[in-house]
């Protein structure tokens, strides 16, 4: 059963390196810049998320929400 678990935390953060490959691809594709604050804003979403849940008790899908709507905010500003 170990093996499974850890298969799929396998899955889950190689989904996440993915994503995070995909956005850097996607500025550098786009707007020909390296943008030095993209991985800082996924370390600030994780962190804010967690805090969400641990502190005030939210859900952990809710505070992904949550995280998420806070940074796109942040990020358009």
């Amino acid at each position: 059963m170990i093996y499974l678990q850890i298969a799929a935390n396998g899955l889950v953060l190689g989904g996440l390196y993915a994503c995070i490959a995909v956005g850097f691809s996607l500025v550098w594709g786009v707007l020909n810049v390296i943008n030095i604050l993209h991985g800082t804003f996924i370390v600030l979403g994780s962190y804010v998320a967690y805090f969400a849940y641990a502190q005030a008790g939210i859900h952990p899908f809710v505070s992904i929400v949550i995280a998420g709507a806070l940074l796109y905010g942040l990020g358009y500003v």
